[in-house]
């Protein structure tokens, strides 16, 4: 059928070009009402659209009308068939970017005996619709980017939320985009198109599925403490969340990814003794996308192993602690304990031994720790603490 309606089409374009040439005023009268000759009305073209997936075209039914056929302008001047159809649209999947192309349509009845003249030609510069590639939480919102258009100088941005409308929230020159007003635990989903300069008509269509992302805030460390073997980083939970990505750095060094937890606290293990560490968290997907920003600051704690008793030495009612020096350590600080009591602070001192003095017949448990200089700040963890039983 096809194949009929190309040969069809042929004859009449041969017809159409030969009348719109001739300058010839003594053309044979035509019995029939439509201009021409042909028997059916040409269609009206309502439509020339761009949309993700080319260029639309639709058309109105006209009486008498079964198939249409969609030609396209060819350089050299005359038509190619793109496709005979019985729907009142067609869009051409074949259409690239940055390319001008002009479209008629010519309607014929199911037996081919009856034609309309070509409709009115549309002519449109096709442009491909922008596809996000890149998606990603920020501290300051959601920021996404796509691959530049070539010959496009704006873009318009829009976005919606989980079964809600597409709304315009942005333009710009560049094919990267933040959303500053993206609000925490909500999904959003974004596309963009391409737009005039002015901003003032839509030059691309742009994709119905978008790219999606639930922004959330970022974490914001509560607490940074110490074990006997590494730092401890507790942070507050985030309506939300599915995990979290555990981030460190040394010293004024880069951000490293130390591990993804889904519980709201970490014991980093891997510390080496006398370093800073700076902390900071931000929220990820389960397939580690990334849903929230985080705090550039973050948390800083300077690290130092526990210092290891080598020695309690009883001397009447007096104990001697020793232990091991750390290096880089300022200073030191005693804690004591009943064997089944409460932990205390007894002293600090900036040596690698105290005596404990005048003590009553008991049993006690000793540890130390690392802290600064003026005694204000802890700097390590402590030992599981060493007994002793005065007699």
């Amino acid at each position: 059928m096809k194949k009929i309606f190309a040969a069809l089409l042929l004859i009449l374009c041969v017809i159409f070009v030969f009348a719109g040439c001739s300058g010839s005023e003594e053309a044979e009268p035509s019995d029939s009402s439509h201009p021409g000759g042909f028997s059916l009305d040409p269609p009206t073209l309502e439509g020339v659209t761009p949309i993700a997936s080319g260029v639309k075209l639709s058309w109105k039914a006209v009486e008498g009308a079964e198939y249409y056929s969609v030609l396209l302008s060819q350089k050299d001047g005359t038509w190619m068939l793109l496709d005979t159809t019985s729907y009142l649209q067609f869009t051409d999947k074949d259409a690239q970017n940055n390319q001008e192309y002009t479209y008629t349509v010519i309607c014929s009845s199911k037996s081919g005996e009856q034609m309309s003249a070509p409709s009115e030609n549309k002519t449109l510069k096709f442009y491909t619709a922008p596809q996000i590639s890149k998606i990603y939480g920020l501290t300051s919102g959601v920021r996404f980017s796509w691959e530049a258009i070539e010959g496009i100088e704006s873009y318009r941005v829009m976005r919606k939320t989980t079964g809600g409308n597409w709304e315009t929230i942005g333009h710009t020159e560049e094919a990267i985009f933040t959303d500053e007003n993206a609000q925490s635990n909500t999904q959003y989903t974004y596309t963009v198109c391409c737009e005039a300069k002015d901003q003032s008509a839509l030059l691309s269509g742009y994709s119905e599925k978008g790219k999606t992302l639930r922004f959330l805030s970022a974490p914001a460390i509560s607490k940074v403490g110490y074990t006997a073997s590494g730092v401890t980083v507790e942070w507050d939970p985030v309506e939300g969340a599915e995990s979290y990505r555990v981030m460190r750095k040394t010293n004024d060094g880069e951000w490293e990814r130390v591990k993804t937890v889904t519980t709201p606290k970490y014991t980093d293990n891997g510390v080496e003794n006398n370093t800073k560490y700076t902390y900071t968290i931000r929220c990820v997907t389960a397939e580690g996308d990334l849903q929230s920003g985080f705090s550039t600051k973050g948390r800083s704690v300077y690290y130092f192993d526990a210092p290891v008793l080598t020695g309690l030495t009883q001397d009447e009612d007096d104990v001697l602690i020793t232990w091991d020096a750390v290096e880089g350590a300022e200073a030191y600080r005693i804690y004591r304990k009943p064997k089944d009591g409460k932990w205390e602070a007894i002293a600090s001192t900036s040596e690698t031994r105290y005596w404990d003095e005048d003590l009553e017949t008991a049993t006690y448990v000793y540890t130390v720790r690392c802290v600064t200089a003026d005694n204000k700040s802890i700097r390590s963890g402590s030992n599981k603490g060493v007994e002793i039983e005065l007699e």
